[in-house]
């Protein structure tokens, strides 16, 4: 099955990677102290999510009856209109996917690919 995935990934991809990766020059050995630095500070931040990650569960875990409800849309509320006037805050991968998928003829291609190999 896999060989046939890397195939029809192949096809629609026209052989080309599906990102570029661009290019940088090496920095200088001197700069690894701020490289050192900068995964400390990444590692600490990553620490104090995950601690409040857990903290904001175990207080939804502790709300009963029509609290959870309230909560939950005011939250969902807040967060729709986060994406609704800042997208890129939240992502915004749906502009990216449908030019994706008009400019790079993706409906041809994956019907081609039917046609050719009796799918249909």
């Amino acid at each position: 099955m896999q060989p046939l995935l890397l195939i029809l990934s192949r096809l629609l991809s026209s052989g080309r990677p599906v990102f570029e990766i661009p290019d940088y020059s090496t920095p200088p050995l001197a700069s690894l102290i701020i490289f050192a630095l900068l995964g400390i500070f990444a590692g600490v931040l990553g620490v104090a999510f995950n601690k409040g990650l857990l903290k904001t569960m175990d207080l939804f875990a502790r709300l009963r009856g029509y609290w959870v409800l309230g909560i939950t849309a005011v939250v969902g509320a807040i967060i729709g209109l986060i994406s609704w006037f800042s997208p890129i805050v939240v992502g915004e991968t749906d502009t990216h996917s449908q030019d994706w998928f008009w400019r790079e003829n993706f409906l041809w291609q994956l019907s081609r690919s039917f046609l050719q190999y009796g799918f249909l």
